[in-house]
């Protein structure tokens, strides 16, 4: 709040985004000073840093190759428990008016809803790896599983896995291979492309944020991986895997191209596509000029 040196002056304060100004000014150092590589670099963090993580690294895009959070607060609601009261101390003075803007002349409340950013978004946001618990009574569970399904309804890079673990607790029985996502997401670059799976057949149900509702221990998009891509002016290859532990085939996934490079394609544009050994098939980009190859 601009105010915030006095509680009594708050009421009439504006939310302000100090912390996103001063990140932007440390990195702009980083890169002025020690010049690093600009397409490896990546935003993670967890509990108020995995929070961060989904606002700062979603809204960068341009900045980050990938992102990684633990226990995020994804959206920040009224919904269930609620999460926006997180925002109170600092931002207001009580409960949040839903049109309270903040200095970026925004609603406070759709600024920090995350799944409502992501499906608005147009751009190719970074692939996201995301680990929460059912049971994290500070990071309320109901924000979710909709935010979930925004990564796949709008075919987002993302990998998420859930367990019914505590706020200190979530993720530490957790699979060797999601335990590895913590260094997974530093093999993007964001001068190549990937695939964005949705609709992967092996996933499992977040439920709709009840406690009694979906799967209690599950992922989406565990194990889906790709190598040998090819990205030239006329055509694109790439191989593609599906792999974990216990894994039951055949699985099946849409797959997405993200951050094409070199191959260009055009709204609408019809182009051919050959799955393994089957005839090629026409499908049809969409009108961002994104190809989805269907039931891989």
């Amino acid at each position: 709040n601009s105010n915030i040196f006095d509680r009594a002056l708050m009421g009439r304060g504006v939310p302000t985004n100090y912390t996103e100004r001063r990140n932007l000014w440390i990195l702009d150092f980083v890169r002025d000073y020690y010049q690093p590589e600009l397409n490896r670099w990546y935003c993670s963090g967890s509990s108020m840093g995995g929070c961060g993580t989904i606002s700062f690294g979603f809204r960068r895009a341009e900045l980050f190759a990938a992102v990684y959070a633990h226990v995020p607060i994804v959206s920040y609601t009224y919904l269930g428990r609620g999460s926006a009261w997180r925002l109170e101390p600092s931002c207001w003075t009580g409960p949040i008016p839903a049109d309270l803007k903040t200095n970026e002349d925004v609603g406070l409340l759709t600024r920090m809803n995350g799944e409502r950013f992501v499906r608005e978004s147009q751009e190719d946001l970074p692939p996201v790896f995301l680990i929460n618990g059912r049971q994290d009574a500070s990071i309320p569970w109901q924000n979710n599983p909709p935010f979930y399904r925004a990564l796949n309804d709008t075919r987002q890079g993302f990998a998420v896995y859930w367990d019914n673990g505590d706020h200190p607790g979530c993720g530490k029985d957790a699979p060797a291979d999601v335990k590895a996502w913590a260094q997974r997401f530093r093999q993007f670059r964001r001068d190549e492309s990937f695939p964005a799976f949705s609709n992967t057949s092996s996933n499992r149900n977040p439920g709709d944020g009840r406690p009694e509702d979906g799967d209690i221990v599950g992922w989406m998009n565990r194990g889906m991986d790709w190598s040998d891509v090819r990205d030239g002016p006329d055509r694109y290859m790439i191989t593609v895997q599906a792999s974990y532990p216990g894994i039951e085939y055949p699985v099946t996934t849409d797959a997405t191209l993200r951050r094409l490079q070199q191959f260009r394609i055009r709204p609408g544009e019809r182009l051919k596509v050959r799955v393994g050994d089957a005839p090629p098939s026409e499908t049809e980009a969409d009108g961002n000029g994104r190809l989805t190859i269907r039931g891989v």
